[in-house]
C-alpha cells in the first residue's frame, strides 16, 4: 500500500472464495478457504491493528470506519465504500468519531463497544520550516495556509497531530497528507540561456511538476524559476532535469538550486504567518488517559511517572524543579538562561558550536572552540556537565564546565581525580628542554611551552598531570589534568586535545599510551594503543601523534626520535583546593 495516504482495504468470504480488495479493486483471491469465522466459536483475542500474538508489533497505521458484515459484499458494494461512503456493518461498525478517550462505540446496534489500548507514539524532534538558502534569508507561509514546506518529513503521519511555530504563534493541526521534504543541490555542468535540460548533482526528492529556483542573483545576472517536466539521472554525464521552458540566463557549474518539495498538509488552516526555521513537529499518537485533565498545562511541562525508576535522575537529593522540554539532543545543542525580564543571564554550547551567539570564550584555535562537553553515558551511569569549580564563571566555556558520573545537585561541583602519581612531562628536543606538555587555556588544544619556577600558578597547574592507569589498558597510562578533573590528553585527527572523558571506547583508546624506552635513548616515549606506530610528539610547539615518516608535516623524520622522547618529572603543582 502507498505510504502516508488513506487506502481502503476489504476482505470478503463467499463460499470458499476469499477476495482481498485495495481501494475498491480486487488484488488477490483464494478459492480454498474452508474455515469460516463461525467455526472459531467464542473468541477473546479480537483486535483491530494487533496480532493475536502478543509479541507481534502493533499496526503502524491509522484506522477509520471499520466494519464487519454478516454477508459477503459484492465488488460493486466494495467499490462504493472505497469512494468514501461510510460503512454500515451489521455485526460491528466502528466509525472512530470520538474526540478522545479510550472507548470506540459500535454503531451496528449490537453493543460491541471496543476499548482503545494503543500505546501511542512519542512526538518527534522538531524539523525547521524549510529555508532554501539560495532564496535569501527566509520564506514565509501566510495566514490561512494548509501546507508547510519542511526540512524533513520523518515522523509525520496522516491523522495525527502536528505543531508549527513557537511562543504566542504556536499552533496545533491534524496532518492530512505527508509529501516530500525540501531539497538543495547544485549544477554539475554549466547551463546556458535557452537550455531546457540541466545537469545536477542530485535528483533526490525532485518530481515532475516541481518548481525549482536556480542560482543566486548577482550584478548582470539573474535567477531562473522553472518547472520540471522530466527527472533523469544525476551527474555531469547524467540525463539531468528537463524543464518546461528555456532558461533565461547563463548559469555556471556548481551553482545552487532549491526545490521546496510538497511538504506537510494539515487542517485547520494557520491562524498566523510562519517563516523559515520556525519549528515544525510531529506530535505522535500521544498517551490516552482514563479521565479528562482537571487543569490546563503549558507546552513542555514535565510529565512524570512515579512508577518508573530506571530512567531520568534517580539520585539524592530529589530535584525540586523538573525540566520538561524542549527535548535536548544527546550529541550537541545550546542553552540560554534568561532573567525575569527576558535578558540573557548565561548561555552555553555543548558538544559542538551550534549557536555562536550563545558561545562564551575563544572560538578559534583548534577549530573546536569553547564548548561544554556533551555528558554522554559511561558504563550505564548517567553523566552530568556542571560548572567548575563550584559555580565560578570566567566567561569561557573552555574553563567553566566539567563532566562527572557523580553529580551533586545543590552541592559544590567538586570532583575527585583518578589515583596515580602527579607528573610533569618535559621535552628532550635540543633547544626546547625548558618546554613541558600543557593544555591551552584559550581552547582545548595541547601545546609545549616553557614552564619555570617563576611561571604563574595557572601555567604550573596546566603542565601537571595525574599519570593514571590507562583507560583502555590498565597496564598503560592516561594523563588527567589536575585543574580540569575528568579531562584527559587524547588524540583526535592525530592532534592532541584536553577533553572530558565521554565514556566511549574510542575516547578510552585515544587517551591511552604505553610507556616505552625513549626513542632517542633518553627518557621514555609514549606509544598509542590504537595507532601502535605513532607516539606523542612535540612539533612546532604543538603536541601530535606522529609516526617516523609519513604524509603529515608532524610525521617528518627530522628530530623525530628526540621529539618523541620525554622526561617524566616531579609535578610543577598540586591540585587546586577541593580536588
Amino acid at each position: 500500500m502507498p505510504l502516508n495516504t488513506w487506502s481502503h482495504v476489504a476482505v470478503t468470504l463467499s463460499g470458499t472464495t476469499g477476495t482481498l480488495y485495495l481501494n475498491g479493486a480486487p488484488v488477490a483471491t483464494n478459492p480454498n478457504m474452508t474455515l469460516h469465522p463461525s467455526n472459531l466459536g467464542n473468541t477473546n483475542q479480537n483486535w483491530i491493528g494487533r496480532s493475536q500474538f502478543g509479541a507481534d508489533p502493533f499496526l503502524n497505521a491509522t484506522v477509520d470506519d471499520f466494519n464487519i458484515y454478516d454477508r459477503a459484499l459484492s465488488q460493486t458494494d466494495v467499490a462504493t465504500l472505497a469512494t468514501g461512503q461510510a460503512g454500515a456493518g451489521d455485526v460491528a461498525d466502528y466509525k472512530f468519531d470520538e474526540a478522545g478517550g479510550a472507548t470506540a462505540l459500535d454503531s451496528s446496534g449490537n453493543g460491541r463497544t471496543a476499548t482503545i489500548v494503543s500505546p501511542g507514539t512519542a512526538a518527534s524532534a522538531n524539523t525547521p520550516l524549510w529555508q532554501p538558502l539560495p532564496d535569501g534569508p527566509v520564506i514565509t507561509i501566510p495566514t490561512g495556509s494548509t501546507n508547510v514546506p519542511v526540512t524533513s518529513t520523518s515522523g509525520f503521519t496522516v491523522g495525527q497531530k502536528m505543531a508549527v511555530g513557537y511562543g504566542d504563534k504556536f499552533e496545533v493541526a491534524t496532518v492530512t497528507a505527508v509529501g516530500r521534504a525540501g531539497t538543495q543541490a547544485r549544477l554539475s555542468a554549466a547551463a546556458s540561456a535557452g537550455a531546457t535540460n540541466i545537469k545536477v548533482t542530485s535528483t533526490t526528492n525532485i518530481s515532475v511538476g516541481d518548481k525549482i529556483r536556480l542560482d543566486i542573483a548577482s550584478p548582470g545576472h539573474g535567477i531562473d524559476n522553472v518547472t520540471v517536466t522530466g527527472v533523469g539521472t544525476s551527474g555531469a554525464t547524467g540525463t539531468g532535469l528537463t524543464l518546461a521552458a528555456p532558461l533565461r540566463f547563463d548559469h555556471s557549474s556548481n551553482l545552487p538550486f532549491s526545490d521546496r518539495g510538497t511538504g506537510i498538509s494539515f487542517t485547520p488552516a494557520t491562524a498566523f504567518a510562519h517563516s523559515s526555521n520556525e519549528p515544525v513537529q510531529a506530535l505522535g499518537g500521544g498517551i490516552t488517559l482514563d479521565h479528562p485533565l482537571a487543569h490546563g498545562h503549558a507546552i513542555n511541562a514535565p510529565v512524570r511517572d512515579a512508577v518508573v525508576t530506571t530512567a531520568g535522575y534517580q539520585g539524592s537529593p530529589a530535584p525540586d524543579q523538573w525540566f520538561g522540554g524542549p527535548a535536548l539532543s544527546g550529541g550537541s545543542g545550546n542553552m540560554v538562561l534568561r532573567d525575569a525580564q527576558g535578558r540573557v543571564a548565561d548561555s552555553l554550547n555543548y558538544g559542538t558550536l551550534v549557536d555562536p551567539w550563545a558561545a562564551e570564550g575563544y572560538q578559534g584555535g583548534t577549530g573546536s572552540g569553547c564548548t561544554v562537553a556533551a555528558p554522554g553515558s559511561a558504563s550505564g551511569a548517567g553523566r552530568s556537565a556542571s560548572r567548575f569549580p563550584d559555580g565560578n564563571d570566567t566567561d569561557s566555556n573552555c574553563s567553566d564546565f566539567i563532566t562527572s558520573s557523580n553529580p551533586t545537585p545543590g552541592g559544590a561541583n567538586l570532583f575527585t581525580l583518578d589515583p596515580g602519581p602527579l607528573v610533569s612531562l618535559q621535552a628532550t628536543t635540543p633547544g626546547s628542554t625548558s618546554d613541558y606538555i600543557k593544555h591551552d587555556d584559550t581552547d582545548d588544544g595541547v601545546i609545549t611551552a616553557p614552564v619555570t619556577s617563576g611561571s604563574s600558578d595557572t601555567d604550573k597547574q596546566d603542565a601537571t598531570w595525574v599519570e593514571a592507569a590507562g583507560l583502555a589498558n590498565p597496564s598503560c597510562v592516561s594523563f588527567e589534568s589536575i585543574n580540569k578533573p575528568g579531562s584527559y590528553l587524547r588524540h583526535q585527527n592525530f592532534q592532541f586535545h584536553l577533553q572530558p572523558n565521554d565514556g566511549s571506547s574510542l575516547f578510552s583508546q585515544d587517551a591511552t599510551f604505553c610507556q616505552m624506552p625513549g626513542n632517542s635513548g633518553q627518557g621514555v616515549s609514549f606509544q598509542s594503543v590504537n595507532f601502535t606506530t605513532r607516539y606523542i610528539r612535540t612539533f612546532e610547539n604543538t603536541v601530535y601523534l606522529a609516526s617516523n615518516g609519513g604524509d603529515n608535516p608532524w610525521d617528518t623524520t627530522t628530530d623525530w626520535a628526540a621529539d618523541t622522547s620525554w622526561l617524566v618529572n616531579p609535578p610543577w603543582a598540586q591540585p587546586p583546593s577541593g580536588n
